[in-house]
């Protein structure tokens, strides 16, 4: 998984933010727990690693009966991974839903996607602000 044998000789305090990820994340697999929390999963990693992790983790959610809770600022493209969706504001939950769900609710929404449905709740762009 993403690719971890061609960097097997490099001491992780070399290794570079995006090596540290992706080792990271397969140690929380490799510890098998029925639970796993992934903070920001897709930070750091190069387009094709995204598209390895992203590949991993539909199949451990369709393979599995594992929860998984991915918290991210970057979710284009990565929308067959959620079977729920939360949107903070503030620190709060604003909203929540399937995907197919909030965007009956946002049905015009300025972005696609859970980026829109985003905008629209929060008033935010994902990682910023408009304005």
């Amino acid at each position: 998984m993403l690719e971890l044998a061609t960097y097997n000789h490099v001491l992780v305090k070399n290794a570079s933010g995006g090596q540290r990820k992706a080792l990271s994340i397969y140690l929380a697999f490799l510890l098998n727990k029925p639970i796993i929390l992934l903070d920001e999963p897709f930070a750091d990693l190069d387009l094709m690693k995204k598209k390895q992790l992203a590949s991993f983790l539909k199949k451990d959610i369709e393979q599995t009966q594992r929860i998984i809770v991915i918290i991210s600022h970057e979710v284009a493209g990565f929308e067959s991974l959620f079977n729920e969706i939360y949107i903070l504001k503030e620190g709060q939950l604003a909203d929540c839903g399937t995907l197919e769900a909030l965007e009956e609710k946002y049905s015009n929404p300025v972005f696609k996607g859970i980026e829109g449905i985003y905008f629209e709740v929060t008033g935010k762009v994902l990682g910023g602000q408009v304005g």
